[in-house]
């Protein structure tokens, strides 16, 4: 037995997720899973997973191929991610008393690294690893009477010659801190400066790369909907100021050697700024930001060499998304891949990927495929009459379908559709022929929906496998405004109307159908609206929320059961399963004394058996 893919959503958290340097790996938690995808181009596959954390991963943090991960219960792994695979180096229990809020990883060398964390528990906490000789000294810092939020760390370079780190701590006094350490820990943490950011708590602290000579800046996301750029550099003599930028006022970081000061205030945003990443294009430093205001921006620093900047930096370019149940983004990573290709992987709040890659030749970003799976409980699974597709819905609200694509030469498994986007937790649903599926929410009402035609054209294409054409067949589907049901569309650009009359306030909620003609996976902004299935009919009778669905392998029948706390709500329903079928129930079995939790037909459609909880099968 091989395990082919997972598919999951990553945790709802704003460093759920870690870019390898120069490599296609991406790491993400789901719950506390660590799954690593490698991410190409133009496809995408997993490679590994991991389940060594004993609660909820919340933050992932790197330096080059070391990664740390951390859990709400205070744990902390190191990995290193070594020829496209990750190996445990470290697994350090209860760090902390409370949920680590913040991570920072820093490799000195080929076996130090030192790993700072912060934690509802009002610490501060180093821990040096030398992978070598499996050493681990640590070093904790208790903040009194302040809280603090979020930690980011680098190396800077002493005049003497010495590397030391440099810690950022925002505090919620909107104050971030710096803290000055040896490498060895072997010295007391002192707070060497400190800079006021605004009026509210910051929620992202990102270094730019450190060299030797070069100057360090830090950008602080904060949830006034603005990023701070701190610069931190060498003092020089005393200079004439410039009267084409606004002076600022400087602070010693380093007494006789540094310097620290605002460089510039990015106002771009309308929302929480939630995250924050620094990458190079065209060999010129720019800054990602993500907010929950659905949108990326890529800010340019101009030339951060020349001392003659005006230290204003435009957008240059915003990447995101727009309508649909996008809630915002909680955080971006940037990388590039084993050829050199540069990308930007979002996650938004519901998390789902979102993953760009630059083209050089256009100086643009163009959407790629990304991982994607659900992101609440799974609560069941059917497989195509033909094994050709796999169907799956969760308490996430919708019901998605996987399958192996083939394209190119190239086969991976990916989702192909979200045949039904809900406004209630689905709880059921199981598979009608190969080209239908029941589901069941906690509405109560059993829905059964059909595939189009524009989903049949694009699944072949994509996969070689037809699902197989039905009279009168819809082009598409989408949902009418302040609805429910997935309606049929016969046109390839159609509106679906509601069911009354949209008052003028109300003329944004208009779901638009748009046909897909694809030749790779659709992207996350279709599966949302674009991939829908329509609604056939609807079946009721149950006065409970659904508990289990399955339909008898010859398409003729469905049973149905529902959430029962007495005999008289334990009743199995037996449907007509055709299209043309009577819409109430054929048939009542009263046999069971609590819920009916699970059904299934035999092999030859004659027989039913059902399990409840009262502990009895029938």
């Amino acid at each position: 037995m091989k395990l082919e893919h997972v598919f999951a959503a990553t945790n709802r958290q704003p460093d759920s997720t870690y870019w390898v340097p120069e490599s296609d790996l991406l790491l993400a938690s789901a719950r506390s899973t660590l799954i690593v995808h490698r991410l190409c181009p133009h496809r995408q596959s997993r490679i590994q997973s991991f389940n060594r954390h004993s609660s909820d991963i919340n933050r992932i943090s790197g330096d080059k191929n070391f990664i740390a991960t951390a859990s709400i219960n205070g744990e902390i792994i190191l990995w290193k991610a070594i020829e496209n695979e990750l190996i445990q180096i470290k697994h350090l229990e209860k760090i902390h008393s409370d949920a680590i809020g913040s991570l920072s990883v820093i490799n000195f060398d080929k076996d130090n690294n030192v790993i700072c964390s912060i934690a509802g528990d009002f610490s501060l906490s180093l821990i040096g690893i030398n992978t070598q000789i499996e050493t681990v000294t640590s070093k904790k810092h208790l903040f009194k009477s302040i809280y603090p939020i979020c930690v980011a760390s680098t190396k800077i370079h002493r005049n003497n010659g010495n590397r030391q780190i440099l810690l950022a701590v925002a505090t919620s006094d909107f104050f971030v801190r710096f803290f000055l350490v040896d490498k060895e820990l072997s010295a007391e943490l002192k707070e060497t400066s400190k800079i006021q950011i605004g009026e509210d708590w910051s929620t992202s602290l990102k270094f730019s790369s450190s060299s030797l000579n070069e100057s360090i800046f830090l950008s602080v996301a904060n949830k006034d909907s603005r990023v701070r750029v701190i610069k931190i550099f060498k003092q020089a003599g005393e200079e004439e100021p410039s009267e084409d930028r606004l002076q600022v006022d400087k602070k010693i970081l380093i007494e006789d050697e540094f310097e620290i000061k605002t460089e510039t205030i990015l106002r771009g945003h309308s929302n929480w700024v939630t995250s924050s990443c620094w990458v190079n294009i065209n060999d010129q430093l720019h800054l990602v930001t993500s907010s929950m205001d659905k949108s990326i921006v890529i800010w340019s620093s101009g030339n951060e060499h020349d001392e003659e900047s005006t230290g204003v930096w435009p957008d240059s370019a915003r990447l995101g998304d727009f309508g649909g149940a996008n809630m915002g983004f909680l955080g971006v990573t940037a990388g590039r891949s084993d050829s050199g290709k540069l990308g930007l992987l979002a996650h938004s709040y519901n998390g789902a990927f979102y993953l760009w890659w630059w083209n050089q030749e256009q100086e643009s970003w163009k959407s790629s495929i990304s991982p994607s799976g659900h992101f609440g409980p799974v609560r069941d699974l059917s497989w195509s009459e033909d094994k050709t597709f796999l169907l799956s819905t969760s308490f996430d609200q919708t019901t998605r379908l996987y399958s192996r694509i083939n394209i190119s030469d190239s086969v991976f498994w990916a989702e192909c559709a979200r045949p039904q986007v809900h406004g209630h937790d689905i709880r059921c649903m199981t598979t009608i022929e190969s080209n239908r599926f029941a589901s069941g929410a906690e509405e109560k009402v059993i829905r059964v929906f059909r595939s189009t035609r524009n989903f049949r054209e694009n699944f072949q294409a994509i996969t070689g496998y037809n699902v197989g054409e039905t009279e009168g067949e819809p082009e598409g589907a989408a949902v009418p405004a302040l609805g429910l049901s997935n309606k049929a569309v016969f046109e390839k650009q159609g509106k679906v109307n509601a069911d009354r009359e949209i008052a003028a306030h109300e003329s944004y909620m208009e779901d638009q159908f748009t046909a897909l003609n694809v030749c790779s996976v659709p992207l996350e902004a279709d599966l949302l609206q674009n991939t829908l299935w329509w609604e056939e009919r609807k079946l009721y009778g149950h006065g409970s929320e659904l508990q289990s669905l399955t339909s008898s392998p010859d398409g003729k029948w469905l049973a149905s059961s529902c959430k029962a706390s007495r005999q008289s709500q334990a009743s199995i329903y037996i449907w007509d399963a055709s299209q043309n079928g009577k819409p109430a129930a054929l048939a009542k079995l009263e046999q069971h004394q609590l819920t009916v939790i699970q059904l299934r037909f035999s092999p030859d459609s004659k027989r039913l058996l059902s399990v409840g909880r009262d502990r009895v099968s029938m």
